[in-house]
């Protein structure tokens, strides 16, 4: 589907903003209606991708537990070639256990099919103060 330029943008940020909130909520469910069956979930930062909705709720729903809170801010967005949205986040999230909240930023390339992603591609700098809770 091609998309004047402006529609792509107002797409791309509705997708993101639905995107923030279920990650925000830490609603793993409403994260997994925003993607394909066959979602490709590729952090450079882990070992290997993570394939189709039901290892994606296996990744996020620990870590997800591990959180007492969690922010997640949208600080750019990038239409691609295609189908492709690119997105600068910023996180602020409070462990349990933690006094103090840890706050890190990423980067995502979102490939999309009917208004869903089934590509992404994230990248990120793992830490060691993050390694408990990222498996």
């Amino acid at each position: 589907m091609t998309y004047m330029k402006a529609d792509r943008f107002e797409v791309a940020t509705k997708f993101l903003e639905q995107l923030r909130v279920a990650i925000s909520g830490r609603d793993v469910e409403d994260i997994l209606k925003l993607m394909t069956d066959d979602i490709v979930y590729d952090d450079l930062g882990s070992d290997k991708a993570t394939r189709g909705r039901s290892e994606l709720a296996n990744l996020f729903e620990p870590l997800f537990a591990s959180m007492k809170s969690l922010d997640l801010r949208l600080t750019g967005v990038y239409l691609g070639v295609d189908e492709t949205i690119g997105a600068r986040w910023r996180y602020t999230a409070l462990r349990k256990g933690d006094k103090e909240p840890i706050v890190f930023e990423t980067a995502s390339f979102y490939t999309m099919r009917d208004g869903k992603a089934c590509e992404i591609t994230v990248f990120f700098r793992h830490t060691d103060w993050l390694g408990d809770i990222w498996p």
